[in-house]
């Protein structure tokens, strides 16, 4: 993989058949000509990147890693949580790479993610098993977080409700 940095932005250079198997919006991607001409399309070179706005570059080459693993250097091959979670924030973006999301909930899940983690991650990306689970461990432990903490790191509306089931049950509060 060759990747030329600036300072604005990072280029990777990885072949496209693993990204157009895995992505259907790549492969579409992929096979739109520019300009009229059929062999030259987004990703083909320098002059006709293709952008992600708004993602890391530390997420992108996790994802890398994922598709295109050194299996010749290891005969296996792990991803850090942070990566793990840079995958799953590409793979349930617009490019939609259904198996990596399945691989990196697959990971996060034996990962051990803090309550807040797993309410910031199910919210992001639709994950409803992690938001129940995170909830009811915050809820459970709701005197380990001040209230400013519960409003920066799951909202106002969120800690507001939290603070008000908490209430209702002081010495046992239900599950949600």
């Amino acid at each position: 993989m060759n990747k030329r940095s600036t300072l604005r932005s990072t280029v990777f250079k990885v072949p496209q058949h693993r990204f157009s198997k895995h992505s259907e919006v790549f492969a579409d991607v992929f096979l739109l000509p520019l300009d009229g001409d059929k062999k030259s399309g987004k990703g083909t070179d320098e002059e006709h990147l293709i952008v992600l706005e708004s993602y890391k570059a530390l997420d992108f080459k996790a994802l890398v890693k994922l598709l295109y693993p050194l299996r010749m250097i290891s005969a296996s091959y792990s991803l850090t949580k942070e990566e793990c979670v840079g995958v799953f924030n590409l793979s349930t973006s617009r490019v939609n790479f259904a198996q990596t999301r399945d691989y990196a909930i697959s990971s996060l899940s034996k990962m051990s993610l803090t309550s807040i983690e797993k309410v910031t991650l199910a919210r992001d990306h639709k994950a409803a098993k992690w938001l129940k689970e995170g909830l009811n461990e915050v809820l459970t432990n709701i005197n380990a977080l001040t209230p400013d903490e519960l409003k920066s790191q799951l909202g106002l509306e969120t800690a507001f409700q939290l603070m008000w089931i908490q209430n209702q049950t002081p010495n046992n509060p239900p599950p949600i």
